[in-house]
């Protein structure tokens, strides 16, 4: 005949929780590196789980004759924790829902984010050929200026032998005036 124990008293089942939880809970870290410790942390808490029904299965956790009041009262509570637990799910459809349309929306604003970069980046595209451009013609004045300064200073120095020839030019004829003039008087006198 099995035993019986009164109900409410789960002294057994509180000593054995906490021995339950600690191997479960208990992992060997090397064992997970290698990829074995889910399997092997799988297998222990799923033979424990057996251990448990079956040593908890064969023990009633009722008094030998439930009375039809109490199966009543425990039937209600069932009833009414389905209930709950449909409108609990029904919220959880809910917030479900809200959650994949406030994704939706996240998943909008990242494309658009997106967007914008890549617009931003073929804009960067655009100046640095710009810039390159611009490059390219200051390289060609800086070229041209170069060109013309040597030209100037050719010129310059053209323009300062002009100076000279003309000054050697205008001696000459001032020299030859005075000679005509010195020639001119002193035929007459």
């Amino acid at each position: 005949m099995p035993r019986t124990r009164a109900a409410g008293t789960n002294h057994d089942l509180d000593k054995a929780r906490p021995f339950v939880i600690e191997r479960c809970a208990g992992s060997d870290a090397s064992s997970f590196e290698k990829g074995e410790g889910v399997v092997r942390d799988r297998r222990r808490m799923l033979w424990l789980l057996c251990i448990g029904v079956v040593w908890c299965g064969g023990r009633p956790a009722l008094a030998a004759d439930p009375k039809p009041a109490e199966v009543a009262k425990r039937l209600m509570a069932v009833e009414e924790a389905q209930r709950s637990l449909a409108v609990d799910l029904s919220q959880l459809g809910d917030q479900m829902k809200q959650l994949d349309e406030h994704l939706g929306e996240l998943r909008q604003d990242v494309d658009k984010g997106h967007e914008a970069a890549q617009a931003d980046r073929d804009q960067l595209k655009e100046m640095r050929e710009e810039v390159r451009g611009l490059y390219v013609e200051i390289s060609g004045i800086k070229g041209d200026i170069a060109q013309l300064r040597s030209e100037l200073q050719s010129v310059n120095g053209s323009f300062g032998n002009f100076r000279f020839s003309s000054g050697a030019l205008i001696a000459v004829l001032i020299v030859l005036q005075v000679i005509g003039v010195a020639l001119t008087l002193r035929g007459r006198g």
